[in-house]
């Protein structure tokens, strides 16, 4: 019986083997993977999927500072996103996990992929501020002056050299106005440059 015996644990030894190889196979198939998008409205978008393609739906999202210190939590939808917003460009690690699983290593956003969202939007948002041309405020500004319509009728299509009773109040508001863009505008452009000499000096310490 003893000199059989080897014969006999040669099956339990490859069948061994053959577990050891299959767990790990197992275990990177359920792998978590995740990714970001930039959307409008300084928006990032994470996207969190196992590499078989399947939506991690409530997944535990973190966003940090480059120093560590936390920013924002959440959890991902049914479909595996989560949608968060960043107020200004600067370097940002997400962190997804779930039981079980975690993306190593985890996402690293840079202020340089931010900067361009950022600047769209506060030009956007600037340019919302402004009334449409087509509004009496907007034309008082403009012109000087009022458009009034037909009595008894809807308001008619004016052309600029119909608007009449100049008014100072219009020229005071069109000073006022031209102030607040250059202002606005100069704020930018500074924040933009100060910035831009943070980067061309690189981090401290370099």
């Amino acid at each position: 019986m003893s000199a059989g015996t080897p014969h006999l644990r040669r099956p339990a030894l490859l069948l061994a083997a053959l577990v050891l190889l299959l767990v790990p196979g197992a275990a990177r198939g359920h792998k978590l993977l995740a990714r970001h998008f930039l959307l409008p409205g300084r928006r990032v978008q994470v996207e969190s999927r196992f590499d078989d393609d399947t939506p991690c739906g409530g997944a535990a999202v973190e966003v940090r500072r480059a120093d560590g210190s936390l920013l924002l939590r959440g959890e991902a939808d049914d479909r595996g996103l989560f949608v968060f917003t960043y107020q200004r460009p600067e370097d940002l690690v997400v962190e997804v996990r779930h039981p079980g699983h975690r993306v190593d290593p985890p996402l690293h956003i840079t202020k340089e992929e931010l900067m361009p969202g950022y600047v769209t939007d506060v030009g956007c948002r600037l340019a919302a501020c402004l009334p449409p041309p087509a509004a009496p405020l907007t034309a008082a500004i403009l012109f000087g002056g009022y458009a009034e319509p037909a009595a008894g009728g809807p308001a008619a299509d004016v052309r600029p050299g119909d608007w009449h009773n100049p008014s100072p109040v219009g020229g005071l508001l069109l000073g006022v106005g031209l102030l607040l863009g250059v202002a606005v505008a100069f704020l930018l452009l500074q924040h933009v440059r100060a910035w831009q000499a943070r980067q061309a000096k690189g981090p401290p310490g370099a």
